[in-house]
Order: structure tokens, then C-alpha cells, then sequence
């Protein structure tokens, strides 16, 4: 294909992907609005729509009312027909599978709990949770998002070596599923997805600049810069948990000293916890104990450090808002509220703009929603057409 001509398909693609997300997620609801927030000529998004209308992915329904003078414009939603997406959600202990509809609508779930894994074992349970979604029936799956905790490379779709995950690395499990289903798949870093599904249908619909910040065995991140995910070219994803706060500290996995996960992860609070009561708590168990002094002294020295941590990223990007998640979001409201005094008396732009620290808006739905953002997110690039 000529070069101009593959310059217009790409346009073509992206294109109808803007149309297909306003209608999807709401965000327009005539064919006016589509065109006023597409940036797209009127006659162009009529085609889209019609186009998407024939291929049952959008419908007409009832007239909108408004009280402007003339024909009341036709509303534009996702058919019932539209296609569908899976997301898997790989964790140290379970995997969940959701199917769900282009606007992010859960329809089923699944999940599958282990102690042990092996990298056959993991895509066995994978197969067995999307299989159970689609039991029932035979709906149109426009493709299968994974989500996983890093290091991952999401171009070569391969799950890398998570630490203190079995052993388990190098999984190419895009290809995997790939040739199992013949369905596009595609992997990212669970929270990066949760970041995606916050941005279009939970916090993203207010603030435009945002860090989700999940805190679990380590520490993972998803960043929204005005209303776009950042990433990389290479497919490597942000690994926030191995940033040092101190050259000169404890030795991580990695190889490098003084990593935050070292810190502020929930393994090295619930091991501290540990190691100076004697309570074998989990982190749940944790945070519900907090007011004991000794719990209480722990947790704010944890994310103490990880306030110094945050604050770098505060100066360097000046987010809207700090999403603390995964198991972070079990931290009673008073820690987020210590995190968020910190890291406002400390960075550069005291006075002219206060950075929030919340709670995650879909709560723990974040990243088992996020796990289908990473299919969703190519189809309303155009990435990934539906036709």
C-alpha cells in the first residue's frame, strides 16, 4: 500500500476510534456533539456513525429533547449487539476475568485463587476463567486485555520476572492466548490499566492530570498527563517500586539500594510490623489495628518515605491528584490526608496549586476494569479496528 494511502486508513482508524469512545463512555450523545468534541465535519461523523450502525457496534434511539428551535437531534449509544471485551487480571494469588461491555459495563466475573503457579498452571487458570465467561452463549469479543504486575514488555506482550511470583518469567502469554482464542490481546501493567479505567469513567472525568499509585507486595504506577496515559516507546513500563530514596540503603532484588518497595510496600510493613510487636498481621488486619501506637508509628514512617518519594514526582509533573490503590486504598483516610499535607508543605508550587490525595473513584474495581482498558484503550486509538 502506498504511503499516503496508509496515511489515510491510519487517519480513517483514529477517527472513527474518537467516535466509537465519546459514544461508548457517554461523553457525546448526538451527532453534533460527536463532531463539536471529535473536532470532525458533520458530513464525517455521519458516516462514521452509519458506518458503525451497519456493523451493530452503535444505534439511533429515541429523539433528544432540547429547547433550541428546529428538529431534536438523535441520540447515538452502543447497540446491544456491540461487541464485547475480556479482562484478566493477574495478582499473587488470584486471577480474576470480567467480560464487559465497550462502555465499561461489568456483565460477568470470575475468579481463581492459588498458592502455588507454574508458568503451564498460570495459563491454565487464564484459559479457565475466560472460558467460564463465555460459557454462556457465544457474544462477539472484540479482544482480551491482560493486566499483571511488572516488569512486563507490553510490545513483545511477555510477562518478564515479577519478583516473588513462583519463579514464573519470560511467559509469552499474548502469543499464548493469542493462538488459542485468534483474538487480539494485549498486556500492561495492571496499574497503568487502573489508571486507563479511573481516566475515562472515574476520576479522569474531573481532573486531567493524575498518578494512580498502587500499593501492594511492591509499588506500581499509572500516569495521566492531560488525559492521555504516558508511555514509553520500548514497552517497558514505569517500575516505581525500584526508584531509591537512599543510595546508601538495603539491597533490593533488583540490584540496586534503598528502593521504595524496601519501605513502603506491604510486604515491608506487615515483615516490620513483625519483626518489632511480634503480630502476624496481614495488611488488612494492619489497618484496621492502626490506632495501636506501634501500628500507627510504622505506617507513618512507611509512607513518610513514600511522601518523599511522591514529592518528586509532585515537582516534576504537578498532578491534579495522587491515587493511592490496590491495597493501599485499605489505609484509613487520615494516612491519605498525612500524605497529602506532606507532599503540599514540601513542593515547589506551595501557593498555587494543591495536589489531592484520594482514594481510587471505581475503588477495588480499578484494576479488574482496568484489565479490559488494555484492550479497550488501541480500539479507541484506532489501533485496533472493529471493522
Amino acid at each position: 500500500m502506498p504511503k499516503k494511502s496508509r496515511g489515510i486508513t491510519r487517519l480513517k482508524r483514529q477517527n472513527r476510534g474518537k467516535v466509537l469512545k465519546l459514544a461508548a463512555l457517554g461523553q457525546a450523545t448526538s451527532r453534533v456533539e460527536l463532531a463539536e468534541k471529535a473536532n470532525l465535519s458533520k458530513m464525517a461523523v455521519s458516516n462514521i456513525v452509519s458506518e458503525m450502525i451497519g456493523h451493530r457496534i452503535l444505534a439511533d434511539t429515541a429523539e433528544q429533547h432540547t429547547p433550541v428551535i428546529g428538529r431534536n437531534p438523535i441520540r447515538v449509544q452502543l447497540a446491544s449487539a456491540a461487541p464485547k471485551i475480556v479482562g484478566v487480571l493477574i495478582q499473587h494469588n488470584s486471577c480474576q476475568t470480567v467480560l464487559c461491555s465497550l462502555s465499561l459495563q461489568i456483565l460477568r466475573t470470575h475468579e481463581i485463587r492459588f498458592a502455588e503457579l507454574t508458568d503451564k498452571a498460570l495459563i491454565q487458570i487464564v484459559c479457565r476463567g475466560i472460558d467460564a465467561l463465555l460459557r454462556d452463549g457465544n457474544p462477539r469479543i472484540a479482544g482480551i486485555g491482560v493486566g499483571c504486575f511488572g516488569p512486563i514488555d507490553a510490545n513483545r506482550g511477555v510477562i518478564l520476572n515479577p519478583p516473588d511470583f513462583y519463579g514464573i518469567q519470560n511467559v509469552p502469554i499474548v502469543s499464548i492466548l493469542k493462538g488459542i482464542y485468534h483474538l487480539p490481546v494485549h498486556l500492561d501493567n495492571l496499574c497503568r490499566g487502573a489508571a486507563l479505567a479511573e481516566n475515562y469513567i472515574g476520576l479522569g472525568r474531573t481532573y486531567k492530570d493524575f498518578i494512580f499509585l498502587g500499593i501492594t507486595y511492591s509499588l506500581g504506577s499509572g500516569f495521566v498527563l492531560n488525559g492521555n496515559l504516558l508511555k514509553g516507546a520500548n514497552g517497558l513500563t514505569h517500575e516505581i517500586g525500584h526508584v531509591s530514596i537512599d543510595y546508601r540503603g538495603p539491597l533490593c532484588s533488583c540490584g540496586n539500594r534503598g528502593c521504595i518497595r524496601l519501605y513502603s510496600s506491604t510486604t515491608a510493613i506487615v515483615k516490620r510490623i513483625r519483626e518489632e510487636t511480634g503480630l502476624d498481621y496481614t495488611f488488612e488486619e494492619a489497618c484496621r489495628n492502626a490506632r495501636k501506637p506501634a501500628i500507627d508509628r510504622i505506617l507513618r514512617e512507611a509512607l513518610d518515605k513514600l511522601a518523599f518519594l511522591m514529592l518528586n514526582y509532585a515537582n516534576l509533573f504537578a498532578p491534579d491528584v495522587i491515587v493511592i490503590g490496590l491495597e493501599g486504598s485499605l489505609l484509613p483516610q487520615r494516612y491519605l490526608k498525612m500524605l497529602e499535607s506532606t507532599i503540599n508543605s514540601k513542593k515547589a508550587s506551595q501557593s498555587s496549586h494543591r495536589i489531592r490525595v484520594l482514594y481510587p473513584y471505581l475503588k477495588e474495581k480499578s484494576t479488574l476494569l482496568g484489565s479490559a482498558c488494555n484492550i479497550l484503550d488501541p480500539i479507541f486509538c484506532g489501533l485496533l479496528p472493529l471493522y
